[in-house]
């Protein structure tokens, strides 16, 4: 039983040794990314996505058409609003006139349209958030399939988005290819 246990100790020893000499013999140097780096040799490389979204054509032209669908939401929202004050208006007029059980089934009837109405802006505002998810969806797949496609020759590592506030507090001007990425994307167009 002693000699097990001592086997054992030697056995775990050795063990602990050889482990030690593999961790700390091994000296790799991390990489080193030197400040003035340029785009043509970095690994990581940054776009500016605040400018790159003002300038970016896909999304100005998705914008039109989204700021169009919504003004118009909203004029049907606003006709149908304007209709149904009006229509509550001359019924409040006669509502003095009418028999009691006349003016309550009147009454039932507009908070029936007040309802409708409701109904139709809550779908109406659905639907355009909808669309408004799957026009970012689509500028963001265009976007990241055109960084593929301009990777495939430069060969970086990472191409980062930066954007004041955001998690990166600060980025070296020379690995910056905001606008060198704006330029193949106004030219593929």
């Amino acid at each position: 039983m002693k000699n097990l246990s001592l086997t054992l100790n030697i056995l775990l020893i050795i063990a602990v040794a050889f482990l030690y000499y593999k961790v700390y013999s091994v000296k790799e140097q991390a990489p080193i990314i030197h400040s003035s780096a340029t785009t043509k040799n970095a690994a990581i490389v940054y776009v500016n996505s605040d400018t790159l979204l003002d300038n970016y054509p896909l999304l100005k032209t998705m914008e039109k058409v989204f700021n169009s669908k919504r003004d118009s939401v909203d004029r049907i929202l606003a006709a149908k609003d304007k209709s149904l004050k009006q229509e509550f208006a001359d019924f409040q007029k006669r509502a003095e006139t009418m028999p009691q059980e006349q003016a309550q089934q009147e009454y039932n009837g507009f908070m029936q349209k007040q309802q409708q109405l409701e109904a139709l802006r809550d779908g109406l505002l659905k639907k355009l958030g909808s669309e408004q998810e799957s026009m970012q969806d689509s500028i963001h797949n265009n976007l990241e399939a055109y960084l593929k496609e301009f990777n495939k020759t430069k060969g970086y590592e990472f191409i980062l988005s930066y954007q004041r506030g955001s998690g990166i507090l600060l980025a070296d001007d020379s690995l910056n290819i905001t606008n060198e990425v704006l330029k193949g994307i106004k030219e593929e167009k």
